[in-house]
């Protein structure tokens, strides 16, 4: 970067073509070019590309959503989210375990396979949550948070149900380090199977309790969901 912008984009030509490639490479590149040139729409092309590697990969959709939304397109961030859903649920489609006779030998991979993009697809439906709640109507708020329930399932019911009602109000009303209940509220919410949004104060406290342990690349903003879930649910 501090060597020009021909150097930047030869440098990100050579990772590219690199072994191990990774998501933080487009979006460095991508993030490069949207501050320090006049257009938007490079930036919009390296996100693309990316995303044609790194769909399933909620940290990078994440960044992919932050800029267009920072771009003031929101439009086109909701696309991102149908197209980044439609993939993750296509995936725990193909990643479903079989039950032949002949798939057994490998059903600890396949089953290990399922439940990782099982928790994909539950990140990437409390991010378009999230964002419908930020950024979009009563409507399409609403009908995302069913379509994530219909989606996803919960242990409290129907999309009507006292865990997913309090899951959806405890979204609506969460912002950055404000939270619409006490910490006992919340516990007797998670015993009921609601999953409350997690705030960053939570992320940090974790961390530190794990020792950082964890933080890899495959995870969503912060490497985890911004959903709380309590003992038993599965949203």
């Amino acid at each position: 970067r501090m060597e020009g912008q021909q150097t930047a984009r030869k440098a990100f030509m050579r990772a590219r073509k690199a072994p191990g490639l990774r998501w933080e490479i487009f979006a460095a590149a991508a993030l490069l070019e949207w501050r320090y040139d006049k257009s938007d729409k490079p930036a919009r092309n390296i996100f693309e590309l990316g995303l044609r590697t790194f769909i399933e990969v909620p940290a990078f959709v994440a960044q992919y959503s932050d800029f267009l939304v920072g771009c003031n397109d929101v439009a086109n961030a909701r696309v991102l989210f149908e197209r980044v859903v439609a993939a993750a649920a296509a995936a725990v489609t193909s990643a479903a375990p079989s039950f032949s006779t002949h798939a057994r030998t490998a059903s600890a991979a396949k089953n290990a396979e399922s439940e990782r993009k099982s928790a994909t697809a539950k990140e990437v439906w409390d991010m378009f949550v999230a964002f419908e709640q930020t950024h979009g109507t009563m409507e399409t708020m609403a009908a995302v948070e069913r379509r994530r329930h219909a989606g996803l399932g919960s242990p409290g019911g129907g999309a009507d149900s006292a865990a997913a009602t309090i899951t959806a109000l405890m979204g609506r009303h969460s912002f950055l380090t404000l939270r619409a209940a006490t910490t006992q509220q919340v516990q007797h919410f998670t015993r009921l199977g609601a999953s409350i949004p997690k705030l960053p104060a939570d992320a940090a406290a974790a961390s530190a309790a794990g020792g950082g342990a964890g933080g890899g690349s495959g995870g969503g903003v912060g490497g985890s969901s911004r959903y709380a879930t309590g003992r038993g649910a599965s949203t």
